[in-house]
């Protein structure tokens, strides 16, 4: 299967007087991890990046990329619940407040246009963020937006916001190997310019197991509370009753003390410990993020998925990939450690051949090609 990452190629003759905004969602860290390749082929095309995001999007980019200045800009703050149901219930009782956020967000910008001399904007799924004065660019892979309730007025809403935007960058492939699926589907049209720019990954290359620490099991928290400590208190659970080691990154500092001499808990990792981990860890057990399956398809492994409960999007993700062969997914409420491990050492996994190409260096060029012709 063919598809592709992002690749810097030859920079864009711009001053650094050039400056993009660019600001991710605070919906878990998937939106921040994935801006990261953005924000180094911004650098390494001469402009001046600032961020836009809040203090535990900061610590985390901080690990990753310099020479960049940050600002501070209120999120959606959506609040979750334990159960599917209610889910449903708490994220329409929420809908005026995101709203509001947006609104405010959209304020926001004008003042931050004219105060940092800003250029252009690139948001990640941040739907207040777009100005007639200048080029401002909207990053989804969801042209349609899966949901079990009011999804017509999701429809609506998600597509009257990115028409306010100059253009929309999808990241992901633009062939029958898309990793979105219907997502992204053209079928969804939009008078937006749409471009696809590929994988975004702060991984570059495929990271093999190693083969020395086997029945090993590297598991990686994401998304919110409180699934992220009850799929925890799980793992936990199951690795303990069986025999194999973990680590588990993006546990709180108070799961430490859920130290053994088989477990073990770390609350972040940069790209350079996350490589190590998942070289020396044999089986991997994650959410079904479209930020970590764009990671994976770059790192060539298989991963055991297990979609936050009631979190459509995620769920109609792991079906995909398990329809696909590249990734096995199980319900949280149906996980069984010894039965998903069982599946991935007989199942015939696939994955994708990612090929270097240009097309978030030609995204990026046209963005600059925008500003010089305001």
């Amino acid at each position: 299967m063919d598809c592709f990452t992002f690749v810097n190629i030859k920079k864009i003759e711009l001053p650094l007087a050039h400056r993009i905004l660019v600001s991710p969602l605070d919906w878990g860290l998937g939106h921040t991890s994935r801006c990261i390749p953005i924000i180094k082929t911004l650098q390494n095309n001469s402009f001046s990046v600032l961020v836009a995001c809040n203090a535990t999007q900061q610590a985390y980019l901080s690990k990753e990329i310099t020479q960049v200045e940050y600002i501070r800009l209120a999120g959606y703050d959506v609040q979750y619940a334990a159960s599917s149901a209610g889910l449903i219930w708490k994220m329409i009782l929420q809908i005026p407040k995101i709203i509001y956020r947006i609104y405010a967000e959209h304020k926001a910008l004008q003042n931050i246009i004219t105060n940092y001399k800003i250029d252009a904007v690139i948001s990640d799924n941040r739907f207040g963020l777009y100005s007639s004065k200048i080029p401002c660019v909207f990053i989804t892979h969801q042209l349609f937006i899966k949901t079990p309730f009011l999804s017509t007025l999701v429809f609506s809403m998600n597509h009257f916001f990115i028409k306010k935007y100059n253009t929309c960058w999808v990241p992901d492939c633009n062939n029958t190997e898309s990793i979105s699926g219907e997502l992204s589907s053209t079928k969804w049209q939009i008078k937006t310019p749409i471009q696809r720019i590929g994988f975004l990954s702060r991984f570059k290359q495929p990271i093999a197991f190693d083969g020395v620490k086997r029945k090993s099991i590297l598991c990686i928290l994401s998304g919110p509370e409180p699934q992220r400590s009850m799929l925890m208190k799980m793992i936990i659970q199951q690795v303990s009753n069986a025999n194999y080691t973990c680590t588990i990154i993006g546990a709180k500092s108070g799961s430490l003390l859920h130290h053994t001499e088989n477990i073990q808990c770390m609350p972040v990792a940069d790209a350079i410990q996350m490589e190590r981990l998942l070289a020396t860890h044999q089986y991997i057990i994650t959410r079904s993020g479209y930020s970590s399956l764009m990671d994976f398809a770059v790192i060539k492994r298989t991963a055991i998925l297990i979609p936050t409960p009631g979190q459509s999007e995620q769920e109609y993700l792991g079906k995909l990939m398990q329809e696909k062969q590249m990734h096995y997914s199980c319900q949280q409420q149906l996980f069984n450690l010894e039965v998903a491990i069982k599946a991935i050492d007989e199942g015939n996994w696939k994955t994708i051949n990612v090929t270097k190409n240009n097309n978030l260096q030609n995204a990026i060029l046209e963005l600059g090609n925008g500003i010089i012709s305001k």
